[in-house]
């Protein structure tokens, strides 16, 4: 199922754990929505890393608990990456779009080096990050 032109449910909610109609949906549907005006920037394929999505019940069984206040557990956040920038060049697209007003403000974590990627979330207000991937 699609949420955007280039965001499937099944790459945000991993686990498709989200009830259609619920808050969590909503959030989710927002975030795709967000992603795809930074996807469009960005001119190439963006994609979230394989645990970049919604943490849910499955997700703790799985692979480890999150912290309640995880914008992950929330449908809010996103760990993303493209061939077509470096992490630090996602990181600054991303910001540079709230700070035009384009996206919604929110956390923006840089996880760069090998491996690196940008959390991306729309909880509203500004956080900013560096992490080791």
């Amino acid at each position: 199922m699609n949420l955007t032109e280039n965001f499937t449910r099944r790459e945000l909610d991993r686990h498709e754990e989200i009830q259609v109609g619920s808050p969590l949906w909503w959030n989710l549907t927002h975030l795709a929505e967000q992603l795809q005006i930074i996807r469009d920037e960005v001119g190439a394929p963006v994609s979230v890393t394989r645990h970049g999505g919604y943490h849910g019940p499955t997700f703790d069984r799985v692979w480890r608990k999150r912290s309640a206040g995880s914008q992950h557990r929330k449908a809010r956040a996103a760990d993303l990456k493209t061939t077509a920038m470096t992490p630090r060049e996602l990181h600054a697209l991303i910001l540079r779009l709230i700070g035009e007003g384009r996206i919604d403000q929110g956390g923006v974590g840089l996880y760069d080096g090998p491996g690196g990627y940008v959390h991306y979330d729309t909880r509203g207000v500004a956080a900013r990050w560096r992490g080791t991937p």
